[in-house]
């Protein structure tokens, strides 16, 4: 900043001197720059390194590393920069204009003559057309950091798809190895009773048949591990493989699987803090303020003009100093202004609907999500009594085997539900966790990285 003089009340009187108009145009702008200097806001997204695959993934590190990644969000970013270029021509509109002009011209027999001016433009009051215009960059800016927000949120979404989709691949794989387990210990009875005599050939062949049929299992469980752990690593910005270090299950998982969402206070939720409804309502703000801005200029400008200079010639050096005052105010511009103004109006009407479409959309969303979390909760409970009833019935029928009280095609029977049931129970129970974060994606939350 360039220092102004400031005489001490205790000096001596100093013969009067007009300041120098060169100083007197630097600490205006100067002062002026102080006056107009605002705080942007930060970066929304701050992605640190890329996670480590060695590690077993928990679902915030999956969903920061697919958020980093995700290609609407890196978009959002640039546009982010250019309403924050935006405000800045903005607030600039606050400050004078300072421009300097330096000539050098000569002619044959003549000594050359050298030329510098100073110019100064500024507007000391517009009728609120640049606090207009600063609102409106403003809300923009804010409108951009909201729907880069909701660009998050569609990235968290498509995270926890992927990721509880690797979890119920690996689940199911877990359930076919334990269901080759127990249709071999079921071969090697089978095998065993039937070199005794104590079981038919048809026995022997049923239980080679469901071995066959958990080994088939198994394989099919294996690809689809393998395809969900490959597209998981490629959404985190990692290398293509058939594995991936996830942690084991948890009762943190069940209890959440367990929890009863309410849906009417979510959409009370929603509607008023989901990122796409601020940025509606940012855009319904910028609408405001752009007809805020057409409004103001009917009234024009008042301006400050000021100019110093010195020319140099032969033998003398000669300077010119103006300043002045004027109010510029449109009289006729042949409904350009009315025409922006109408313009402006009109927007803010249809901003005005889309917010209320925005809402409902959010509220519809909410809803439909809730409801699919309610269904995929009953669904869970009916899962788990099915596998306890079918586990139950595998151990009764195994012990009857044992004893001999029922034949090797009970137990083949009652195996065959209980695998169906674990996979029923692996599945029903990925649901579950997927469909809560599809809701709280639809809400307006981050889970586990920025609850609420």
């Amino acid at each position: 900043m360039v220092p102004c003089p400031v005489r001490p009340a205790s000096a001596r009187p100093a013969p009067r001197r007009r300041p120098s108009p060169l100083l007197v145009l630097a600490c205006l702008a100067a002062l002026a720059g102080q006056a107009g200097a605002q705080a942007l806001p930060n970066h929304p997204l701050d992605c640190g390194a890329a996670p480590a695959v060695d590690a077993a993934l928990g679902l915030p590190e999956v969903v920061r590393a697919v958020v980093c990644r995700h290609g609407g969000v890196r978009q959002g970013e640039g546009l982010a920069d250019q309403a924050r270029a935006a405000l800045n021509r903005a607030n600039g509109q606050m400050q004078p204009s300072l421009g300097a002009t330096l000539g050098y011209s000569g002619a044959a027999g003549s000594r050359p003559s050298t030329a510098v001016t100073l110019r100064l433009d500024w507007v000391l009051y517009d009728f609120g057309a640049r606090h207009g215009a600063t609102r409106q960059a403003t809300e923009a800016l804010q409108a951009v950091l909201n729907d880069q927000q909701a660009e998050v949120l569609n990235a968290v979404a498509q995270a926890a798809q992927a990721y509880w989709a690797a979890r119920s691949a690996r689940a199911r794989l877990d359930a076919a190895a334990t269901n080759l387990r127990v249709a071999q210990d079921s071969a090697r009875a089978a095998q065993a009773r039937q070199g005794a005599g104590a079981a038919t050939l048809t026995e022997k062949l049923q239980a080679q048949r469901a071995l066959a049929q958990a080994r088939l299992d198994q394989t099919r469980a294996h690809s689809a591990w393998a395809s969900a752990a490959g597209t998981l690593r490629l959404a985190m910005g990692l290398a293509a493989a058939p594995h991936i270090n996830l942690p084991p299950d948890s009762g943190d998982d069940e209890r959440q699987a367990e929890a009863a969402p309410d849906v009417a206070a979510l959409i009370n939720e929603a509607t008023a803090a989901h990122p796409r409804v601020l940025a509606a309502q940012r855009r319904l703000a910028e609408a405001d303020a752009r007809t805020q801005t057409a409004e103001s200029e009917r009234w024009g400008s008042v301006r400050l003009n000021a100019r110093a200079g010195r020319v140099g010639g032969d033998s003398s050096v000669s300077g010119n100093r103006s300043a002045g005052v004027e109010w510029s105010v449109p009289l006729f511009d042949r409904e350009v202004l009315r025409s922006r103004i109408d313009d402006a109006r009109g927007q803010a009407r249809v901003r005005s609907a889309s917010l209320e479409e925005t809402q409902r959309l959010v509220s519809q969303q909410v809803w439909e999500e809730g409801q699919g979390l309610i269904g995929e909760r009953e669904a869970l409970g009916v899962a788990r009594e099915l596998l306890d009833s079918a586990e139950t019935a595998l151990r009764v029928a195994t012990e009857r085997f044992r004893l001999g009280a029922s034949s090797l095609t009970d137990v083949l029977a009652a195996q065959e539900a209980a695998a169906s049931a674990r996979f029923q129970w692996a599945e029903a129970r990925a649901n579950v966790l997927r469909a809560r974060w599809r809701l709280a994606a639809a809400v307006g939350r981050l889970g586990p990285l920025a609850a609420r």
